[in-house]
């Protein structure tokens, strides 16, 4: 799931990714190999890879909450299938390739790509933009 959207044959998700990093100042030592000094978390993203066949299966409707989700700018719950918590993420880039353009301008199938940035904890205040995009 990622925030209003649980993925399935629909809008099926082919390939996940994850990146995380660690910062580190760097202390340059006379004679010696670079001190790096631990700053702490860095940055961790992540990548939704996925297709759907929205004459045969649909799933448009996913596809357009993921882009109201990502329009939106809020951060939002991603989870995994076994409904293990990954924690929360913001959608910093929404890809949508369609081949196949059929008569009523819809591909036959439609490549997306979601890429996530993991955020804090949202503050209580951001409750009723998180819900109203779960509606």
């Amino acid at each position: 799931m990622l925030g209003p959207v649980a993925f399935d044959m629909k809008l099926n998700p082919q390939k996940l990714s994850r990146t995380s990093e660690a910062s580190f100042a760097v202390h340059d030592v006379v004679g010696a190999a670079p001190v790096r000094e631990d700053m702490g978390e860095g940055d961790t993203t992540y990548e939704i890879t996925g297709v759907i066949h929205p004459h045969h299966f649909g799933g448009l409707d996913g596809l357009a909450a993921l882009d109201v989700a990502h329009k939106a700018r809020i951060p939002v719950p991603y989870m995994r299938g076994t409904l293990s918590p990954v924690g929360w993420v913001v959608i910093e880039k929404l890809t949508v390739d369609e081949e196949e353009i059929g008569q009523f301008g819809v591909g036959m199938e439609i490549n997306f790509t979601a890429s996530l940035a993991a955020v804090g904890t949202p503050a209580v205040g951001m409750a009723g933009s998180i819900l109203s995009l779960l509606r």
